[in-house]
């Protein structure tokens, strides 16, 4: 059970619209373009926690195979029988 004021967290601290990771978030804009240097319209992707995104690079593929990141924090990361982080 999570705690009770995570009850209303989706939609109301947090948008509705998850968009997975990997996956196509929205575009440059012209503001943007003129900030970045960026063409208009290049893609923008989801955001991924940088620990989390090691996981792949780190060819941790298997359940099983800890993975310990030290920067700005700390993490211990493994799959589970499932493949999920």
């Amino acid at each position: 059970q999570l705690d009770a004021r995570l009850d209303n967290l989706i939609g109301t601290k947090v948008g509705e619209n998850v968009i997975p990771v990997g996956c196509k978030a929205g575009e440059i804009s012209e503001n943007a373009s003129r900030m970045t240097g960026l063409l208009p319209g290049t893609a923008v992707s989801a955001a991924i926690i940088d620990a989390h995104a090691s996981i792949p690079g780190g060819g941790i593929t298997e359940p099983g195979t800890l993975m310990f990141i030290l920067g700005t924090s700390a993490c211990h990361i493994t799959l589970d029988k499932k493949g999920t982080v």
